[in-house]
């Protein structure tokens, strides 16, 4: 009777001992399961990711650029436009005759109306025409507040403020453009130059001029969100 009750028992012991292990393998298996899926989402995930910042790295540098030659071009245009009717202005026959005859009255009176008809056209609707031989400064500006009255004033070479003239008719550039403040007219603008000639001789320099203030900001003002523009 000991014998054959006993086997039982062993077999009970016996299935006993091999559940556990069996448990164990599963747990280890659904946890060895969950970690690879876990590591393949977080790689997938950071794949995903360098591959969208890199996109958008992408596209932000072409964005930009997009961006500089746009308000590069925006910069440009204006000046160009104003330097192509300054030279005009400064090579007009008119204008070269008064130049070259001060003080003749017809030829003044012919090259005010034509200095008028550029005013209208120029941007900022305002001239100047300084002569070589008197120094004379003449100009008139969007209020016409100086007509009849556009001599505005001699320019002297002792003085530091009209060096500028004297400089241009030394360097002989055809063209120049630069930012200096006028106390005499109480701006500071851009100031488009162009010599008038004759031949080779220089008779005086003719131009016009942007409003610094209003040119830098009609180029840097933009609604667009996350866009700071800097001008040079």
């Amino acid at each position: 009777i000991g014998p054959l009750r006993a086997a039982p028992f062993c077999t009970i012991l016996g299935r006993a001992s091999f559940r556990r292990p069996a448990m164990n393998l599963k747990a280890r298996i659904l946890l060895l399961t969950a970690a690879i899926f876990v590591a393949a989402a977080l790689a997938g995930w950071l794949a995903m990711r360098a591959l969208t910042m890199g996109i958008i790295e992408e596209w932000a540098e072409r964005r930009v650029r997009i961006q500089v030659l746009y308000h590069k071009s925006r910069a440009l245009e204006p000046p160009l436009r104003e330097l192509a009717l300054a030279r005009q202005m400064a090579r007009a026959p008119a204008i070269i005759d008064w130049a070259r005859e001060p003080d003749n009255p017809q030829y003044r009176a012919e090259a005010l109306t034509e200095l008028e008809s550029y005013r209208e056209n120029f941007r900022e609707h305002s001239y100047f025409l300084a002569l070589a031989d008197s120094g004379r400064y003449y100009h008139n500006n969007a209020k016409n507040e100086f007509a009849g009255a556009e001599l505005r004033y001699v320019l002297d070479a002792a003085k530091d403020n009209d060096q500028w003239f004297f400089e241009l008719l030394r360097q002989k550039h055809e063209v120049q453009v630069n930012v200096e403040p006028k106390e005499k007219i109480d701006t500071t603008n851009v100031w488009i130059n162009a010599l008038v000639r004759d031949g080779e001789r220089v008779l005086g320099v003719a131009g016009t001029s942007l409003d610094l203030a209003n040119f830098i900001q009609g180029i840097l003002d933009s609604d667009e969100r996350g866009v700071t523009s800097l001008f040079i």
